[in-house]
């Protein structure tokens, strides 16, 4: 991709630049500095996935000078900023905005900094069993809704004897909200025809992971009547073999 090695090019320096995965999803580090405050140094972990640009970046940020409130509150004000602009190219400009803004929200310099397990934490995937759709059309549209106003990735499967799955991910809070959402909404058809909210899901796990383990974005729907779960996990694109492994001996 043409900004990721513009992006390498431009941070050349020693261990500036490091590529985590070439691969979908593309995911690297930026070891850098705020330009405001050139002893504010900071990590930007990015991750790409093939829908980019039409969905942003996913973005981690790590420093000394930020607390977990600290950094979540750089993500946040990042994705109000660029998501105007989904569709355009935005790394370069994602990446100074960050080295401008950055040193807004420092706490002080013994701030403790985000560690792997709060990054692995702020990523979130729920698999939940789906007793019935009637009205496929009217589920599938608000599921996409949701996505979309959530800012989640879900993946909606029949599988063998009719079992129906759904997988949501994404930044914690948000998959939360919409859990929350999915259980509010009218999003099927009861058996008069009538609008009904979903009461007769059941949550199966609720798993922590890091950033590209998990990458569909948006929602999509897949029928493979053939296929238990299992199977179906196992050949799944959207899922890394660790994320995998975890699923499995959850739901054995």
């Amino acid at each position: 991709m043409e900004e990721v090695s513009a992006l390498a090019a431009i941070f050349c320096g020693p261990n500036e630049f490091k590529f985590i995965s070439q691969d979908s999803p593309v995911i690297f580090e930026l070891d850098i500095a705020s330009v405001v405050q050139a002893d504010f140094k900071f990590q930007l972990r990015v991750t790409l996935d093939s829908a980019y640009p039409v969905v942003l970046p996913h973005v981690m940020i790590h420093s000394s000078r930020l607390d977990y409130e600290g950094g979540q509150a750089v993500i946040q004000s990042l994705k109000a900023h660029f998501r105007g602009l989904l569709g355009t190219p935005i790394l370069l400009d994602m990446v100074q905005w960050c080295q401008e803004h950055v040193h807004w929200h420092a706490t002080s310099p013994s701030a403790p900094a985000i560690s792997a397990d709060d990054i692995r934490n702020e990523l979130l995937l729920r698999i939940f069993l789906i007793d019935h759709v009637r009205n496929e059309k009217i589920y599938h549209k608000t599921l996409d809704k949701l996505c979309r106003e959530c800012d989640c990735g879900a993946l909606l499967i029949w599988l063998q004897g009719k079992t129906i799955y759904l997988m949501v991910g994404g930044e914690s809070q948000a998959v939360k909200e919409f859990s929350k959402c999915f259980s509010q909404v009218n999003i099927d058809l009861d058996s008069q025809a009538r609008p009904c909210k979903e009461r007769m899901k059941t949550l199966l796990c609720s798993i922590s992971y890091y950033p590209g383990d998990f990458s569909a974005r948006g929602f999509s729907a897949s029928k493979d009547p053939l296929l238990t779960f299992h199977e179906y996990l196992s050949q799944c694109s959207a899922v890394s073999t660790d994320l995998r492994s975890k699923i499995m001996s959850i739901m054995k």
